[in-house]
């Protein structure tokens, strides 16, 4: 038996069997006798009453059987987000959402509202990048200005919300990292601290350099944002999958932060980026700013030292050609050569570090 339950504010209000036998036209897919069902797991933000963004929190693959005795169905996944909580079913997906696969039997999206903590608009107080090379101060005073995707999150630490400072330095760091934010918060100057190696992107372009400072820039944000919100009702309310993942004691804190990005900050490290694009005078399609926003979220080392495709990156693009044409946007714009070490034409400009 599968039920169509409908959840609001996390509660459940109201919970219906669905059967093989309620099929009717454009009531949406229906579930065989026993087949084994992907369900995508979303959070839909709203903020002050108007739908924002949809946040994938897990995947769990489930045996699904009919019953017998109702007349109730699912309804179809609305593609395009903020369709309300409940259980929706959908042979396509896409949209805000994962797609489904599965296009004889469809897959279930199970949707939860929740009100998002409008605390993106006023996260502005200090970057100091005083000790930053000097290429990387230029493309991070051009990043300062973005105002889309993670580009509010750089205006915040410009900004006066108290307890939001960055500080980015250059350094030496080790051989697979190019840049690294501190999970250390200064209580005393309220500041986090993010190192940069200059001296790995010698051949990266201006678009490599801005998608390294968003990126760590979320990090950064992650890192002040735990600290600067009280109770531990507030993070769950925010990040309940990354207040998960710190709970686990086999996932580090880096892991877990890049986790998040992958389920929610991809979208908008990519859209910042097509701002900056447009900045310079670049008119590349949202794809080539989509793939590039995956940069330092495709890979992590296995606990031999291999380097292995991050599950999450493999769960949300299932198709390996994809994530090989992702690997090598990333490696072409950093390093001038595709994943597998071929010369390549970068798209954006010589960053002259």
């Amino acid at each position: 038996m599968v039920y169509a339950k409908k959840v609001e504010e996390g509660q459940l209000v109201k919970q219906k069997l669905f059967l093989e036998e309620d099929k009717h036209a454009g009531n949406g897919k229906l579930i065989e006798h026993c087949i084994t069902t992907t369900t995508y797991h979303y959070t839909d933000w709203y903020v002050n009453g108007v739908y924002e963004d949809s946040y994938l929190n897990y995947i769990t693959e489930t045996s699904v059987c009919n019953g017998g005795g109702s007349s109730d169905y699912l309804p179809d996944l609305s593609e395009q987000g903020g369709g309300g909580s409940g259980l929706y079913s959908s042979s396509g997906g896409g949209g805000e959402y994962n797609t489904c696969l599965d296009t004889v039997h469809g897959c279930l999206y199970d949707i939860d509202n929740k009100a998002k903590i409008a605390d993106a608009e006023v996260w502005e107080e200090k970057i100091d990048d005083s000790q930053l090379n000097p290429c990387m101060q230029t493309i991070m005073s051009d990043v300062k200005q973005l105002t889309t995707g993670v580009g509010q999150i750089l205006t915040k630490f410009a900004g006066n919300k108290p307890g939001y400072n960055w500080t980015v330095v250059d350094g030496n760091l080790p051989q697979n990292s190019n840049a690294e934010t501190s999970p250390q918060y200064n209580f005393s100057t309220k500041t986090v601290t993010t190192s940069f190696d200059s001296n790995k992107f010698g051949n990266a372009t201006d678009l490599s350099i801005a998608r390294t400072i968003l990126h760590e820039a979320v990090h950064a944000y992650l890192v002040a944002w735990e600290v600067n919100t009280p109770t531990f009702a507030g993070r769950i309310a925010a990040y309940p999958m990354l207040m998960q993942d710190y709970a686990e004691a086999t996932v580090g804190t880096n892991l877990a932060q890049h986790n998040e990005m992958i389920r929610f900050f991809v979208s908008h490290i990519a859209k910042a980026l097509q701002e900056y694009g447009k900045q310079k005078g670049f008119n590349y399609p949202s794809q080539f700013f989509n793939d590039l926003a995956w940069g330092g979220l495709t890979h992590t080392q296995d606990s031999n030292g291999n380097i292995v495709e991050m599950n999450w990156f493999k769960a949300l693009v299932p198709d390996a050609n994809d994530r090989k044409r992702i690997s090598d946007v990333i490696n072409i714009e950093l390093t001038g050569k595709d994943f597998n070490g071929s010369s390549k034409t970068q798209k954006g400009n010589d960053a002259g570090c």
